[in-house]
């Protein structure tokens, strides 16, 4: 099958599977160098071209990544609207772009940010990569009842939090 038209329209291509010119190919297909409609790989629900690493957008449940279609965003990516997008700088999991919920190595989680250092008066957890909330001396979490020691004048609290010392405690 040959398609022609008068130079003023644009390049037809044929289309095999429905056996018609058309000036697009569908959406589930892309035109190959000769101008003919060929479908895209079966992973791919549009294309720009041949083979699995040629989508355009993916089959639900799956995500774009990197002209690919995935069952889920590799570390470090988030899943948005069916495209992995990447965390913020140093995020190595994000709930979502500007959002952070783990560190790199060598970043410390603090407020959904990953920091170099720990801000004044914030002790580092190295194990968990975080900040601790300023009563706290050590932690297992950011929170204020996520302490697992305190700084000196205070005491630790049989619900984890940390309070001031009176008196007697001091």
């Amino acid at each position: 099958m040959n398609c022609f038209a008068p130079k003023s329209l644009q390049i037809l291509s044929i289309n095999p599977e429905r056996g018609v010119c058309s000036d697009v190919c569908d959406s589930n297909q892309y035109p190959d160098s000769n101008r003919i409609c060929r479908s895209c790989d079966a992973s791919c629900k549009t294309c720009t071209g041949a083979g699995s690493s040629a989508c355009s957008s993916c089959h639900l449940p799956q995500v774009l990544h990197n002209s690919g279609c995935l069952d889920s965003c590799p570390i470090g990516f988030i899943g948005q609207n069916q495209i992995c997008a990447p965390c913020s700088q140093n995020c190595r999991i994000c709930s979502s772009q500007s959002v952070c919920t783990q560190c790199d190595a060598n970043t410390f989680l603090e407020a959904g940010s990953c920091l170099a250092s720990c801000p004044s008066g914030k002790t580092p957890n190295t194990a968990l990569r975080i900040c601790c909330h300023t009563d706290c001396l050590t932690c297992s979490g950011q929170q204020a009842f996520e302490c697992q020691s305190c700084r000196p004048g205070s005491y630790l609290t049989v619900d984890k939090k940390c309070e001031l010392c009176n008196e007697e405690c001091a």
